[in-house]
């Protein structure tokens, strides 16, 4: 085809084949986190509780991970570039997302359970050395391993005593949320911030009127909570714009089904539950904590990482808060990259190889984070669409997607829709022209082959949707029909 100012070529389907197109049809739904997703050490166990108990797998994946990061201190950190000093703890934000009844609540106190036993046994031990101290003797740092709901002055207060961080397990994203002084008239931006700011961690002073400064040597904690999509969806309506949601990794889950007998269950939690113990007990004494990456690790980090900025590029003109979120994946896969290293180690007969730091991360691990963030987007696509999922462009989308499949045709043009689908005949032009790009995200359709500058008018149909959508097209075909003959039917009744 000759190319001018005019036409370009877009897609050679033969170089670049077509993706599965997200079904956003019906209720949205994401693929669930499997064993090729996560490291054994750290999924082995939730997978399995998963298959016992019928859970979503994704809603017991993602939190087990957390509390494997949240047990490694923020002492240690990954290098990820030498000459700009950028590194980054293994400290996590997760929030699982389902239906009442889904276990979130059984799901966190399972994969909890050996840190909230470390921090009983840690109080026991505090309070044992605290009863034989002296009149005048200083008591020393009160440990804590996970703690629930806090004000950012509490919370301020335990990560004082302790720098190695913490992880914040809050059962309602509504109550945090609420917590928060966005519903306050009075308290401005002030404990919101303080609140982002435990996201990236670092030294940082607490100014608060009545007890002055609070300096904190780490403030930054981990962070697990959960809610329901309509709870969500209703936050939603009320979030700023700061960046809160998109610190955290998603998990958007399904009802409990029918579980099956997994007969090494204990011996699993027992396993999980010791890898936690060990991620807890390593403190640095090599490199001063910090955790390099091997040179195929690096080079593997780089270029994925130059490939995340053409993805968030992609989304951030179609959905600002998904782009923000995406932005954030480099962050989140070096710090999964950590995760998954300290857990790989944690288990070495040889105490001292159970550091992190005396081994060089390896490509193999830096690619399992890679995997793990894959199916993340994919859950964190659900949840965004899902937020703006009462928006025009997106019923818009969903109309002009049943259109489609009734039409059957290899390329749709903008004028088709203009003659079959109402919806879209009266939509304004950029509205119009948004639904269309979300169909392009969900890979349902392509700019065709050639094209006048400006919007695209012909599209190419993904040749998958007449198989994986084929009892929607015939049931749309059919309603359609219905509609003509009725029509048709009130016509004739008119001419008489």
């Amino acid at each position: 085809m000759k190319v001018n100012a005019f036409t370009t070529p877009m897609y050679d389907e033969s170089v670049m084949p077509w993706a599965e197109p997200v079904d956003f049809l019906r209720e949205l739904i994401a693929p669930s986190f499997t064993a090729a997703d996560v490291p054994a050490q750290i999924g082995g166990y939730a997978l399995a509780y998963a298959k016992q108990t019928g859970f979503d797998p994704s809603l017991c994946v993602l939190p087990a991970v957390a509390a494997a990061a949240a047990a490694l201190s923020d002492d240690y950190q990954i290098v990820a570039d030498v000459g700009t000093g950028w590194q980054q703890s293994a400290r996590l934000w997760v929030l699982g997302i389902g239906p009442s009844g889904a276990g979130k609540s059984p799901i966190r106190k399972a994969v909890l359970h050996a840190l909230h036993a470390l921090h009983a046994e840690e109080t026991q031990h505090y309070d044992a050395e605290v009863s034989t101290l002296k009149s005048g003797d200083a008591k020393p740092p009160r440990p804590r391993v996970v703690i629930a709901d806090a004000t950012i002055e509490a919370l301020s207060e335990v990560l004082r005593e302790n720098p190695r961080g913490v992880l914040v397990a809050v059962d309602e994203f509504e109550s945090f949320m609420g917590s928060l002084d966005q519903y306050r008239r009075s308290a401005a931006s002030r404990d919101r911030g303080e609140w982002l700011r435990l996201f990236d961690g670092g030294p940082h002073t607490v100014e608060r009127v009545e007890r002055g400064s609070v300096f904190v040597p780490n403030f930054g904690a981990s962070l697990l909570s959960s809610t329901t999509p309509t709870v969500l969806k209703k936050l939603g309506k009320l979030l700023p714009e700061d960046g809160l949601l998109q610190r955290f990794l998603v998990a958007v889950g399904h009802r409990q089904m029918d579980g099956e007998s997994v007969p090494n269950m204990a011996q699993l939690g027992d396993q999980f539950g010791e890898t936690l113990r060990r991620l807890y007990g390593v403190s640095p004494y090599s490199r001063d904590g910090r955790v390099y990456m091997d040179d195929a690790a690096q080079t593997a980090f780089n270029a994925w990482t130059r490939s995340q900025r053409i993805v968030q590029a992609a989304f951030d003109d179609r959905d600002a808060s998904l782009g923000a979120h995406l932005a954030k994946y480099p962050t989140f896969a070096l710090r999964l990259a950590l995760t998954f290293h300290a857990a790989a180690n944690a288990n070495n007969l040889i105490i001292a190889d159970r550091d992190p730091a005396r081994f060089r991360i390896s490509s193999e691990t830096m690619h399992a984070a890679f995997r793990f963030l894959d199916r993340c987007r994919q859950h964190a696509l659900v949840l965004y669409l899902s937020l703006r999922g009462d928006s025009p462009a997106f019923e818009l989308a969903r109309a002009i997607a049943r259109s489609v499949l009734a039409l059957a045709r290899p390329v749709i043009e903008r004028r088709d829709l203009i003659r079959h689908l109402v919806a879209f005949r009266k939509a304004e032009d950029g509205e119009q022209y948004r639904a269309l790009e979300l169909l392009q995200d969900l890979a349902w359709l392509r700019p065709a082959v050639g094209y006048r500058k400006g919007h695209h008018t012909r599209y190419t149909v993904n040749p998958l949707l007449s198989e994986r959508f084929a009892c929607i097209a015939a049931r749309e075909r059919e309603h359609r029909a219905a509609v003509r003959e009725q029509i048709l039917a009130a016509s004739d009744g008119r001419r008489i």
